[in-house]
């Protein structure tokens, strides 16, 4: 019997890819139509698909964003028809979903750690028989939900943020054929999922030149005394703040494909200047 066609929504991160990156585990020899979407395109595209492509022979998965009350109940107008459709994301927006529809799997957070789409997919996967979990597989996820969730910033889980450096550099096939590659346990690691020799020069680069670019942005901050008016106490007192604006630096993957790598704000007066990493 012919298994039906999975079509997946997700998101074109790296948390949404890599719920691509599980479903070509989970389902090697299915056929399947992976579609890229945003937060600010899901709801035409689902609606769409929806509208005028659904039938009887698909099942679909939408991950990583998810969608507002109108394809919400045109969803469960087609669950009610015996259509297969399932929702799963970790945004605290899409909480109302969860608490309406049972179609919806929204988890803000889980065990006191912050879940990320493809932390909550492959649990998903693996509680419905559909995935064997794996060492290299499991660290693979917790990699992209410490990124996802920033808790590598606070861990100091470096691997976590240089996955995504990667993800960025290059070619997104190349990228996801790499990654499937380690996971299925063909590479030289069982244990976690390490960069191979190319990857990790690729990583001390772009390392090093944005380590360039934030010393040169320090160099570019103004000590300046601000005026700032007291709420409690009613007075006016002067603060000092590093300031620096920096012009966003395009990062050219492809051609047409930018990512602004840096975004600069005012600096507090500890005179260390905060570059956020977008």
């Amino acid at each position: 019997m012919n298994q039906p066609k999975l079509v997946h929504f997700s998101d074109k991160d790296l948390d949404g890819e890599s719920c691509f990156i599980l479903s070509r585990l989970a389902f090697p020899s299915r056929e399947m139509d992976l579609r890229g979407v945003t937060p600010y395109t899901v709801n035409q595209e689902v609606q769409r698909f929806l509208d005028e492509e659904l039938s009887r022979e698909m099942e679909v998965v939408i991950t990583d964003v998810s969608v507002n009350e109108e394809v919400a109940a045109l969803i469960q107008k087609k669950v009610k028809q015996g259509h297969f459709l399932r929702l799963i994301d970790h945004h605290p927006t899409a909480l109302p979903l969860a608490s309406s529809y049972d179609w919806a799997n929204v988890i803000i957070e889980d065990s006191g750690k912050k879940t990320s789409a493809t932390s909550l997919y492959y649990s998903y996967l693996v509680d419905q028989g559909l995935l064997a979990p794996s060492d290299v597989l499991s660290d693979y996820v917790e990699l992209v939900r410490s990124f996802d969730t920033w808790d590598w910033d606070s861990s100091g889980n470096m691997r976590a943020n240089q996955l995504n450096l990667l993800f960025y550099m290059v070619e997104r096939d190349v990228f996801v054929q790499d990654v499937i590659s380690r996971l299925r346990g063909d590479g030289p690691d069982q244990d976690q999922f390490v960069f191979n020799e190319v990857e990790s020069v690729l990583i001390y680069t772009e390392e090093k030149r944005m380590d360039e670019f934030e010393q040169k942005k320090l160099k570019q901050m103004k000590h300046v005394e601000v005026p700032l008016l007291c709420l409690i106490h009613k007075r006016r007192r002067t603060r000092p703040f590093d300031l620096g604006v920096s012009q966003p630096q395009p990062y050219n993957r492809h051609s047409s494909s930018q990512m602004h790598r840096f975004r600069s704000f005012p600096v507090a007066s500890d005179g260390a200047a905060r570059l956020a990493r977008a």
